[in-house]
């Protein structure tokens, strides 16, 4: 079982999510952090609605 980042709840998939809008992956050190398919969810829409903005 893993466990979330977000919520704590514990889940049979997490998917990474990255938070800083300048993210580069490849150059810029950060902590990573993963999410439970719900909260991957929220953080996407959450994305989606700051994009359109």
């Amino acid at each position: 079982m893993l466990k979330c980042d977000f919520c704590g709840k514990e889940s049979d998939r997490v998917a990474r999510i990255a938070l800083d809008a300048d993210y580069d992956r490849l150059t810029v050190k950060h902590r990573q952090m993963y999410a439970c398919p719900e909260c991957s969810k929220k953080k996407d829409d959450e994305r989606k609605k700051k994009k359109k903005a």
